[in-house]
């Protein structure tokens, strides 16, 4: 059965052999009859391609051929339309082979002399000229299925004419050859030239390959090469779509294609170089070299950049190391890259056809100038979508690019970077990176470290930027942030910005505060604030992207949460200090609540800040509230050291307190003083047990209790507090009355005072004699402005309770009313002070509290201006007490070394005033009128009335004597006591040099006097004495002494003279029986009492004559003149028994007068004899002398010169009284002749008293005197 079965088969095979030769040798037959006759169907052809291709055709001639079982067809002068020309086509067809494919396979092709002419319709699109257009010009499918099956090709010349707008081009290809080799493999070798229209070779391509198989197959394997070189090249580009011009295009190429079943591997080495030709006549130079290695493995193309270096002008890009894969279908790549240049991209981007980079594109390139590395870059891109998709994955490394329609300006941004084209996002891990928003912001945003993700979506209208919390660094400071970004394509769409910060110093958080908000509210914040931390704060900005919308579309939020924060809410402003509090910044303005801060030392809590911005405006203020509590002392710095002591003219600016207080104060600050704007302030303070001090004034109130209150519109207030002023309670309130440019503050105070503080505050020293304690009432005056005058004091009392210890008229008791007005206004200078005290008016100028000026009057002013020039007493007293005030005065000096300030010393007057009855150290003197004015550097003090006239001058210099220069002194003659210095006290006495034209006891002159009054510890001296009365002077020299033990002693030193001794003796009340001159003798007398004390009765001391000359003459006792009979010449000789009438006629003169003698207590004795000299004779006297009984005891010794006018004999008749003394003058002259006749003495006893002497002869030629008690021989 298998045997039959096998044999059918082979049976059948070999009928099929048979039909198939039977089939293939009809086949060859007809064939080649049809071959033979193939030209008569040229026609048919003609007109069939005509049909296919809808242009003319036309064939020159058809032959065919046979060769085995393959037909070979040959066409000669065929055109097709205008463009397409070949001279000869032989094409040889594989019999079996198209029967097995149905489609005809040609084997081998011959083409002889082609020619091709295309044309460019359009950049980028070229056509067969006459050819209709076709998206599809080329079969790429159905060239390489023709190569497959092609064994053997020649093509001896092929001129493809390109043709375009800006030139003519040849691309021509000569000796084209592909031919088989054994084992199936075929060569091909394609050499091309580029041929300008004149002939001219730009450039040449040798292509060269091995290769067997079909490519669309998996067995098909081969081997290529292909060098391209060529210069001149711009030329052709321009026969591209490029928009772009270039020159000096050259390109030097080396091409190595492996293909196996598995995979194909690509090797090339480019070198290329150009000139890019910008719009403004601008060259870029351009260049490439490119090592590249592909290898397509199934759908895969996978290719490597060893080194690839493209040059842009002086920038290199380097791609080396690129490494990528393509699809087999060129539809979808891949590839990855090292490193790339941001800057040199950008450049290249910038400088190529819109179809590389898009103008948006582009424009966005050329605002942001990006610059910067990209690392291990990944790209996929999908061309095949609907839209076009890729894929970008980066490493960013130092990135900055600038800002663009309202993004950040970033600078050393790094982080990884995925782009897509609906989607993408940015992962950012960066260092040192500064955030400028250029557009919002005025700061740049530093940060050491950036860390989150940025995402995006590209939407149909817009391109929407977020991110997740992105954490923030810088110094200490860290921050979390997000951003929303739309970057528009209709400028209406919003951004949105959010960003949140730990740990900020506030100075730094000021750039986070973007400059769409007002510039006054941007620049009060830049200069408010100081120092400080922010605790945590969190920014929100939104509203419209782009740039040109209005302020109101773009919204702003903001919140500080602040500590230990310095706040300069206003330059004229004390800063807050220790600022704890949450600020709101939006485009509405600032709020903030419930803060707490100091100013100074003051604690601040619930602290409101408010600044309102207006829509479309500036803000105008600063609004801040507060609860207060703290010292006084700051509280009174506020209005001190802020802009209310303008609008309180600086009142307050001496004012200081002490104790804490608590109150509440707003203000309303504008930020620009002036126009309409005014600070506003209310502050109202609780006063509890504070101590107030008014410097001004000098006034101190303790333990005040009360409100007060300070209000713009009412000034400074208080109903009614209380406190202890002067060490006494007092009840007062506070009012303020306000003006257009002026104002004044009233402090009314009610209650008592003790006068012993009230002096320690005025320091007034006719307070200091005020005792005891009154009631009062005051008021302090403090005017402000520009128009108001200085600040005052007022004090209003009855004195009631108060001693005054004055003298009358101005002293009173406790129990006795006197009305008291007291005031003092204030100044920088000084004080003036009024006060009225019964009959006491005073205007007073002080200075240091020292007095400058003004007038003291006794009695009432009516129309006299004040003047305070000069310090002027004036007005009447019906009685003063000179010791009585002078203790004032010195209880004064007690209190205050210094009464007047020295500029008083310019003055000139300073008292005028009439004194009823004055007494002066119980001196009664009435009528008194007392004048003191001021000299360049003392004070004179003129006194004047009936006993006394004259100046009492008193030097500023303390060291100098006061100067006494009086025209009379009378001293009153009294019954009580003869001494008028009884009840002067030495001790009170000062230096003083006295000049006293005329002095009277009484009515009696005692002359001029001149001395130096010097007290000391024992009493006091008048020094260089001078005086003359009634003709005895007392030389200068003289000294009294006044001294104190047990009790008062005067005494006296001196030279007494004596020029006319006649008219002296008349002076005194005696006869003048002596005439001479120059008589001078020295006395010493010690008394009891003061100078003004002596007196013969209680003298005691001792004469001694110096010298004098003169004569006795007789006297003449008229004109009740007293008569010494001692002296009496005329009388003496009468006594002597001598005949002295020729001498009495002429007077006895005499040239020497000497002797001293001892008084005491009116008792005279003469120490040494007193000698009488003259020409003739001598006279020499002892003895005693008694003034108290008048009686005298004296001897007295005359010697006479005997001459013819008086013989011995006739002076002895003369002078014998007895026959006994005759007979012993007898005796005498015999025993002494020769004497007697040259010279006669006589001794004498003078007793009796002194108006009636007793002489007597007692013996004759004896010049001996006898000792006497109390006398010297």
């Amino acid at each position: 059965m298998r045997r039959i079965s096998l044999k059918n088969t082979i049976s059948i095979i070999q009928f099929v052999i048979l039909v198939i030769l039977i089939v293939a040798a009809i086949y060859v037959s007809i064939g080649r009859l049809i071959l033979s006759v193939s030209d008569l169907y040229r026609d048919h052809v003609i007109r069939w391609m005509e049909q296919k291709l809808n242009m003319d055709v036309n064939i020159g001639a058809i032959e065919g051929n046979w060769i085995y079982f393959d037909p070979e067809i040959t066409l000669d002068h065929v055109a097709l339309g205008e463009s397409i020309y070949f001279d000869h086509l032989t094409l040889r067809i594989d019999t079996l082979k198209s029967f097995l494919n149905r489609s005809v396979v040609v084997t081998a092709i011959e083409l002889k002399s082609v020619e091709l002419d295309i044309e460019q319709s359009m950049p980028g699109e070229w056509n067969a000229f006459g050819f209709p257009k076709s998206l599809e010009f080329f079969d790429l499918d159905l060239g390489m299925e023709f190569l497959h099956y092609l064994s053997a090709a020649r093509v001896d010349e092929i001129d493809i004419n390109l043709m375009s707008a800006r030139g003519d081009y040849i691309l021509s290809i000569s000796n084209l050859v592909l031919q088989s080799e054994a084992r199936g493999d075929r060569r091909i070798s394609v050499p091309l030239k580029i041929l300008g229209k004149n002939k001219k070779t730009y450039g040449s391509i040798n292509f060269l390959g091995k290769y067997r198989g079909n490519l669309k197959k998996s067995g098909f394997k081969g081997d290529f090469y292909a060098e391209i070189f060529g210069s001149d090249l711009e030329h052709l580009i321009d026969l591209t779509h490029l928009s772009h011009r270039f020159s000096d295009v050259s390109i030097d190429n080396e091409v190595w294609v492996s293909i196996d079943p598995d995979h194909t591997s690509i090797l090339s080495n480019i070198d290329i170089n150009a000139i890019l030709l910008g719009n403004a006549k601008e060259k870029i130079m351009l260049g490439g070299e490119l090592s590249l290695g592909m290898k397509i493995s199934g759908d895969e193309l996978k290719f490597t950049g060893q080194e690839i270096a493209i040059q842009l002008d002086n920038d290199v890009i380097d791609l080396s190391g690129l490494y990528g894969s393509l699809s087999r279908k060129l539809n979808q790549v891949v590839f990855t890259m090292p490193k790339l240049e941001l800057q040199q991209l950008s450049s290249f981007m910038l400088n190529f056809e819109p179809q590389i980079a898009s103008k948006k594109l582009q424009s966005a390139i050329e605002v942001i100038r990006p610059t910067g590395s990209l690392k291990e870059t990944f790209l996929y891109l999908d061309l095949e979508k609907w839209e076009r998709d890729y894929q970008v994955v980066s490493v960013l490394d130092n990135v900055n690019f600038d800002t663009y329609l309202g993004s950040p300006e970033m600078r050393n941004l790094s982080g990884i970077i995925s782009l897509s084209p609906k989607r993408g996002y940015l992962d950012i891990d960066s260092k040192n990176v500064d955030l400028y928003f250029k557009s919002h912001f005025s700061e740049v945003w530093p940060f050491d470290s950036i860390r989150g993700r940025m995402l995006y979506i590209n939407d149909e209208d817009i391109f929407r930027v977020s991110s997740r919390l992105v954490k923030f660094s810088y110094n200490d400071v860290s921050a979390v942030g997000k951003i929303k970004l739309n970057f528009p394509r209709a400028a209406d769409y919003n951004w949105e910005l959010l960003l949140g910060v730990n740990e900020s110093p506030l100075k730094e958080s000021y750039r986070y505060i973007p400059d769409t908000l007002p510039s006054r509210l941007l620049d009060w914040l830049e200069s408010s604030v100081i120092a400080g931390k922010v605790e945590d704060s969190g920014l929100l900005f939104h509203g419209v992207f782009a740039k040109s919308s209005p302020k109101i579309a773009k919204t702003f939020e903001s919140y500080f949460r602040v500590r230990n924060t310095n706040l300069k809410y206003h330059q004229e402003w004390p800063m807050l200090t220790d600022l704890n509090a949450l600020f709101h910044i939006n485009n509405g303005g600032l709020v903030s609540s419930n803060g707490n801060a100091k100013i100074f030392s003051l604690d601040l809590t619930k602290i409101n800040v408010f600044v309102r911005n207006p829509y479309g405006g500036q803000a105008k203020s600063v609004s801040v509230s507060a609860d207060i509590e703290g010292m006084l002392i700051d509280g009174f710095r506020i209005l001190n050291e802020t802009p209310v002591k303008d609008k309180i003219m600086n009142i307050s600016r001496h004012w200081s307190g002490t104790g804490n207080f608590i109150g509440t104060a707003e203000f309303e600050i504008p930020f620009a003083l002036g126009g309409d704007d005014e600070i506003y302030s209310n502050i109202s303070v609780f006063l509890a047990n504070n101590n107030l001090n008014f410097a001004d004034q000098n006034l101190d109130i303790e333990r005040v209790n009360g409100n007060l209150k300070y209000e713009t519109h009412s000034g400074l207030n208080s109903s009614q507090f209380i406190g202890v002023l002067f060490g006494e309670n007092v009840s007062g309130s506070i009012a303020t009355d306000l003006g257009n440019n002026s104002g004044e503050v009233v402090i009314d105070l009610i209650g008592k005072v003790e006068a012993s503080k009230l002096y320690e505050w005025s320091r007034q020293d006719i307070l200091s004699r005020f005792y005891g304690k009154s009631s009062y009432r005051a008021s302090l005056h403090i005017p402000f402005g520009p128009d108001s005058e200085n600040s005052y004091f007022q004090v209003w009392s009855n004195l009631t309770g108060m001693e005054l210890n004055f003298p009358v008229p101005v002293g009173k008791n406790k129990k006795e009313e006197r009305s008291l007005y007291y005031r003092q206004d204030f100044s920088e200078s000084g004080s003036k002070i009024n006060f009225r005290l019964g009959q006491l008016i005073a205007y007073l100028s002080t200075q240091e509290r020292l007095v400058t000026g003004g007038r003291v009057h006794f009695g009432s002013i009516q129309g006299s201006e004040i003047s305070y020039d000069s310090l002027l007493v004036t007005g009447a007293l019906e009685y003063a007490n000179y010791e009585d005030w002078y203790n004032v005065f010195l209880d004064t000096e007690n209190v205050s070394d210094q009464l007047f300030h020295p500029s008083i010393s310019e003055n000139n007057e300073l008292l005028s005033i009439d004194i009823g009855s004055l007494n002066f150290y119980s001196l009664p003197l009435s009528g008194v009128r007392v004048h003191l004015e001021r000299l360049p550097d003392a004070w004179r003090a003129f006194i004047s009335n009936e006993n006394v006239k004259g100046e009492f001058i008193i030097p500023d210099e303390e060291e100098s004597p006061l100067l006494v220069n009086l025209n009379h002194l009378r001293f009153p003659k009294t019954e009580e006591s003869n001494d008028p210095m009884s009840l002067l006290s030495s001790k009170e006495l000062i230096d003083a040099n006295f000049t006293i034209d005329e002095l009277f006891f009484g009515d009696e002159g005692y002359g001029h006097w001149s001395f130096e009054l010097r007290p000391d510890a024992r009493g006091v001296s008048l020094v260089n004495l001078e005086g003359r009365v009634k003709g005895i002077s007392v030389m200068k020299g003289s000294k009294f002494d006044w001294s104190y033990e047990d009790k008062y002693v005067s005494s006296f030193e001196g030279i007494i003279g004596i020029e006319d001794l006649g008219t002296a003796l008349e002076k005194w009340g005696y006869a003048s029986s002596v005439e001479g001159s120059n008589f001078n003798l020295s006395a010493s007398f010690v008394w009891e009492g003061s100078p003004a004390a002596i007196d013969m009765d209680i003298l005691e001391g001792h004469i001694k004559l110096l010298n004098g000359e003169g004569r006795f003459v007789q006297a003449d006792p008229g004109a009740a003149l007293k008569l010494l009979g001692i002296f009496d010449f005329a009388q003496l000789g009468r006594r002597l028994n001598f005949d002295f009438s020729d001498v009495v006629q002429k007077g006895w003169s005499f040239n020497k007068v000497t002797g001293s003698t001892n008084y005491s207590k009116g008792k005279i004795s003469i120490l040494e004899p007193i000698v009488v000299e003259g020409s003739t004779s001598n006279f020499k006297i002892a003895g005693n002398a008694d003034l108290n009984t008048r009686e005298l005891d004296n001897d007295m010794i005359v010697t006479l010169r005997v001459s013819k006018n008086l013989p011995w004999y006739a002076a002895y008749s003369a002078i014998a009284t007895g026959p006994l003394a005759g007979l012993g003058v007898l005796l005498a002259q015999r025993v002494l002749k020769s004497q007697i006749n040259q010279v006669s003495s006589a001794k004498y006893t003078v007793s009796g008293t002194i108006e009636s002497p007793k002489i007597e002869l007692d013996s004759l030629f004896n010049d001996n005197i006898e000792k006497r008690s109390g006398s010297a021989q």
